[in-house]
């Protein structure tokens, strides 16, 4: 079937010939004599084209295009109309109206043809438009609703990382102090057996415990702010935050003999998300640790320097834990892609996702020398940083 149609005109031998013709051409051409038998006949099948009579009594054509315009069904159907009136205002009050075209009795054959063809073309085509454009809606929100609940599962699985990193830095912020209580209660128990302990010696212990476990307790408050979500963007120190996420590593690159060094410019500062950006910097320098430690490095060593270029705040950090392997480094940042063994791949896509996203920075990765090399850059911003 070549199309659907809708042939409306009070004229028996008019609709009988546009009938005939249109049906050997293989439309399906439904004839109708008056306005309100058009208006019902669309309604219960709404054809592809309609081919509308303006002289009618009754409801003429210009009224039934209004009626049909009126209908959210129906508003698309294009109407080519017929009429022996080839004055200009019938013309101008027909496109008015809604229609499409026009065509001047007395017609011929191929002209009416030709036209009708071509609107069925043009309403096939908005259909399937129409129709490409909800499929389209459909799997935008379908991909969209994917992306939050990927982006959900992987903010997750990063909170428990970070949760597991902390207990690991604790642990090695721990063990000192713990040492240190050890010994001051294997003291005691051998001045008491020896039944040398005295008033004084005891409450010196007594003191020198608490000191240790004040710095215990306050190594729990410390870890506890920096890994608190931020109230809100404000503007903060980098060098401050730099020198945050290098306090809750400290203990463990001590305990995994790995060198530090440092070189921070002062009062350079950024707007976003302080505890977010210290977060992004801890992950830099725990992968960096971790590299180092896979590579059995014997001298490790990392180096983290911070300097004002082009108006932006530039970090590097750099190891030397054997570099990035080339296949690899294109897609250091996506999800679930690690250089570790043991590792999650989470990490450098959450570094990634802070720094471009909530911070509206860059990052990059490159091999230098003997080892990674990232590069971290932040607009700067003017005003004080918040307490």
């Amino acid at each position: 079937m070549n199309g659907n149609l809708l042939i409306v005109d009070d004229t028996p031998a008019t609709l009988k010939l546009l009938s005939d013709f249109l049906l050997a051409e293989g439309y399906l051409a439904r004839p109708i004599n008056n306005g309100e038998l058009a208006l019902r006949s669309a309604a219960l099948e709404p054809p592809e084209v309609i081919l509308l009579d303006i002289r009618m009594p009754g409801m003429d054509g210009f009224e039934i295009c209004r009626r049909l315009k009126e209908e959210e069904r129906l508003m698309e159907i294009p109407v080519i109309f017929i009429s022996a009136a080839s004055d200009l205002e019938d013309k101008v009050k027909a496109f008015q109206a809604g229609g499409v075209d026009y065509i001047t009795k007395p017609f011929q054959r191929e002209e009416v043809i030709a036209r009708v063809k071509t609107q069925v073309a043009l309403s096939r085509s908005r259909q399937e438009m129409k129709r490409l454009n909800e499929t389209l809606e459909q799997r935008v929100c379908e991909e969209v609703a994917k992306n939050r609940e990927q982006d959900f599962i992987l903010n997750q699985q990063s909170r428990l990382a970070a949760m597991g990193q902390m207990i690991h830095n604790i642990a090695h912020q721990w063990k000192q102090p713990i040492n240190a209580l050890s010994i001051m209660l294997g003291n005691l128990k051998e001045d008491y057996a020896a039944r040398e302990l005295s008033p004084e010696g005891f409450g010196e212990t007594l003191k020198q415990a608490r000191s240790v476990l004040e710095r215990m307790s306050a190594t729990i408050d410390d870890f506890c702010n920096f890994f608190r979500p931020d109230r809100g963007a404000s503007v903060f120190d980098i060098g401050h935050a730099v020198e945050q996420a290098l306090s809750i590593m400290a203990a463990s690159l001590k305990n995994h003999q790995i060198e530090v060094v440092t070189s921070v410019a002062a009062g350079l500062r950024a707007h976003g998300y302080p505890n977010q950006f210290a977060h992004a910097v801890l992950n830099l320098i725990a992968n960096a640790k971790e590299a180092i430690q896979e590579s059995e490095m014997a001298d490790g060593r990392i180096e983290i320097r911070l300097v004002e270029e082009g108006g932006k705040g530039r970090l590097t950090v750099q190891d030397n834990g054997g570099g990035i392997p080339e296949e690899i480094l294109a897609k250091i940042f996506d999800p679930y892609v690690t250089t570790k063994t043991a590792g999650s791949g989470i990490g450098l896509y959450m570094t990634k996702m802070i720094i471009e996203r909530n911070l509206q920075g860059a990052i990059e990765a490159a091999n230098r020398d003997d080892g990674a090399f990232f590069i971290v850059s932040l607009p700067l911003a003017s005003g004080e940083p918040m307490p």
